[in-house]
């Protein structure tokens, strides 16, 4: 006899392969740190982690290197840094962002003042996701490190981000290259 799986009702995967990520306690009143790196979260993953997010009212760095997460997922996480309140440290690196993903991003920046570092290495963004990021830069007052190592920002959406640096006055370290001694520092 075969043995009936009923789905979830709240993800749409069936109760047997549920993965294992929806087994933390997000809501803990003591987790101040998560590492869900190379978990292949994707999409559904990246939904259910925004989720968390908005809930979360201790949890201050958050790592979800490498999962797979793409479009959707970045809007859902964009979505819930506008809300959020508490979360310092975000590492989005090794995604596949695109222009719409990181205008998403983007707009977050505008409206969240918390989140101090953010990590965005080898997340696929190009020229046009640095001006979206460079104009989030201008009016940002709580982002003190940004890490773009590994992207195709190229000659001018560098200089975007340098002209973002005379007008933001919190960044205090931009680093753009995977070299280790190449990084715009900005000091007062």
């Amino acid at each position: 006899m075969k043995r009936k799986v009923r789905p979830d009702h709240n993800f749409g995967l069936p109760r047997i392969i549920k993965p294992a990520y929806l087994k933390i306690d997000v809501n803990s009143t003591v987790l101040k740190e998560l590492n869900l790196n190379s978990m292949r979260l994707e999409d559904d993953g990246a939904n259910w982690i925004s989720k968390a997010i908005v809930r979360n009212s201790v949890l201050e760095k958050l790592s979800l290197k490498n999962n797979r997460i793409k479009e959707k997922g970045f809007e859902d996480i964009s979505n819930a840094l506008c809300i959020n309140s508490v979360l310092t440290g975000l590492d989005l690196s090794v995604n596949d962002m695109n222009n719409i993903s990181t205008k998403s991003l983007a707009n977050a920046l505008y409206k969240n003042s918390v989140l101090k570092e953010l990590r965005l290495e080898d997340t696929y963004i190009q020229f046009e996701g640095a001006l979206y990021i460079s104009k989030a830069l201008q009016i940002n007052s709580g982002l003190t490190e940004l890490k773009l190592r590994e992207n195709r920002i190229g000659d001018l959406g560098v200089q975007h981000l340098s002209d973002a640096l005379h007008i933001n006055s919190v960044l205090t370290r931009l680093i753009l290259s995977s070299l280790k001694d190449f990084a715009i520092f900005k000091f007062d």
